[in-house]
């Protein structure tokens, strides 16, 4: 008996060129041939969901099964390095080739997933998902010296398995990490962090019938995007507390909030870099601890961008 070994399996992505159609048995020829940054891991959630029934003559077990609608979930995690295209996936649109320009668009691309799993003399079998669809990305960081994380949470059609693995080539590039940051609230603006994780969740809504057990195309439902971070607390950080209460001094009774015009992170390495640019920011909350342990007081922020004017991807 042999198992998979996630050191030599794989996980790699490829555009669709279309959403497949649910009624349809043929499996879409796509390619791929491209990688998730660093992924570290995956998992999967293939449900049938069959409907036990029973009846009046069969006593009170099941007498038949019939398979329900099918639902396929997939959970990628890792690190984030200077790969431009993935961010397509997750906002919508890209535009350039050095570097690359990523913005938000009402509707996202459809891809496929693959997955290698693999012993290893390379021999196992792959799970192909279509009609993938991000539902939501995070990204986050601390002040350990560590890799920037990133998740993708995906909504996929349906999977086909088969014997055709690849041997893809592992990236060579140097995931970012978390002390070459500099964060801008608003731009121009630098505060230093402690932690950090920024969140888009485009709400995705399932679209069924009475056609077919799989799901159409996706509908892009609200887009929110959101944050959280810690820092030492000092008079800048007074500042934004002053945004949550709607004034320097005391909260007041007005209707709109106090917010920042933008908000901008950059990552760099060398001469990679990626820089996230959002516009109208508002501070939602804030907390501070303060206790006779001698360490500094820590403010931590919750908020919220209405809009992402773009993610630019420079690369080396």
């Amino acid at each position: 008996m042999v198992q998979a070994l996630g050191n030599v399996s794989y996980v790699m992505y490829g555009k669709d060129s279309g959403y497949p159609d649910p009624t349809s048995d043929s499996e879409p020829a796509t390619t791929c041939d491209k990688f998730f940054w660093h992924a570290k891991s995956i998992s999967f959630d293939d449900k049938a969901n069959p409907i036990k029934h029973r009846q009046m003559a069969g006593g009170r077990d099941v007498s038949t099964v019939v398979n329900g609608r099918w639902q396929s979930n997939l959970k990628i995690e890792g690190v984030l390095d200077n790969e431009d295209e993935a961010w397509e996936l997750v906002l919508g649109a890209i535009a350039g080739g050095g570097p690359y320009t990523v913005t938000p668009a009402n509707q996202l691309p459809t891809f496929a997933v693959e997955v290698g799993f693999k012993d290893y003399t390379g021999s196992l079998k792959r799970a192909k998902y279509h009609g993938c669809k991000v539902n939501s990305f995070n990204f986050s960081f601390g002040k350990a010296g560590d890799p920037i994380k990133y998740s993708l949470d995906i909504v996929a059609q349906k999977l086909w398995l088969n014997d055709t693995l690849q041997t893809p080539t592992a990236p060579t590039s140097i995931p970012f990490t978390d002390f070459e940051t500099q964060f801008e609230i608003p731009n121009g603006t630098e505060y230093g962090l402690q932690s950090f994780d920024w969140t888009v969740n485009h709400n995705l809504k399932e679209n069924t019938d009475n056609r077919t057990r799989f799901i159409y195309e996706p509908i892009e439902g609200p887009r929110e995007y959101s944050f959280n971070m810690t820092r030492y607390q000092d008079t800048d950080g007074l500042t934004l507390q002053g945004n949550v209460m709607g004034a320097s001094e005391y909260p007041v009774q007005t209707v709109t909030p106090d917010t920042e015009a933008t908000m901008e992170l950059t990552l760099t390495k060398g001469s990679n870099s990626i820089v996230l640019l959002a516009g109208v920011t508002d501070i939602e909350t804030v907390g501070s601890t303060l206790d006779l342990g001698g360490d500094l007081a820590a403010q931590k922020f919750t908020g919220s961008n209405r809009t992402l004017t773009s993610v630019v991807v420079t690369q080396a």
